[in-house]
C-alpha cells in the first residue's frame, strides 16, 4: 500500500471517529430560562434538570403543564434562595429522568396552583430521548 493511501485511510478513520463522537447524546442536560423554546437531546436513562428563577414564598411556583411520556418527574421542585433574607427569591430546580426513547414537549407554568388565571411566565422545551 502506498504512503498516500495509508494516510488517506488514517484521515478517513479519524473523520469517522470524530463524527461518531459528535453523535453521542449527553446523559445529563441542564436547562435555564434562555433555553425556552429550544430542542435538546438526552440519552435514555439520563437526566434533564431545569433551573428557573422563582419565589415560592409568594405562592408562585413552577408547575408542570405538560410532561411528555419520555420523561418522569422526580417530584416537587427544589428551591435554593438567593440570600438569607426572609421571602427572598432564588432558583427552583425541577429534575426529570429520561425513561424511554422518543420525543415530546416539556411545558412549565409559573403560577399559583390555586388560581385559574394565565400563568405569570411559561417555559417550554422539546426533549428528544435517544439510545
Amino acid at each position: 500500500m502506498s504512503r498516500i493511501m495509508r494516510r488517506s485511510f488514517a484521515v478517513a478513520a479519524i473523520v469517522v471517529l470524530i463524527a461518531a463522537a459528535g453523535c453521542t447524546a449527553p446523559t445529563q442536560v441542564a436547562l435555564i430560562a434562555d433555553d425556552d423554546g429550544s430542542t435538546v437531546t438526552v440519552r435514555s436513562g439520563g437526566t434533564v434538570v431545569v433551573e428557573l428563577e422563582g419565589n415560592p414564598t409568594t405562592g408562585f411556583t413552577w408547575l408542570e403543564a405538560e410532561v411528555p411520556d419520555v420523561l418522569e418527574s422526580r417530584g416537587e421542585p427544589g428551591f435554593e434562595p438567593s440570600s438569607d433574607a426572609l421571602g427572598a427569591g432564588g432558583m427552583m430546580t425541577l429534575t426529570y429522568d429520561a425513561v424511554e426513547t422518543g420525543e415530546g414537549t416539556l411545558k412549565l407554568d409559573y403560577a399559583r396552583a390555586w388560581e385559574s388565571v394565565q400563568p405569570e411566565d411559561t417555559f417550554s422545551v422539546t426533549v428528544k430521548v435517544v439510545e
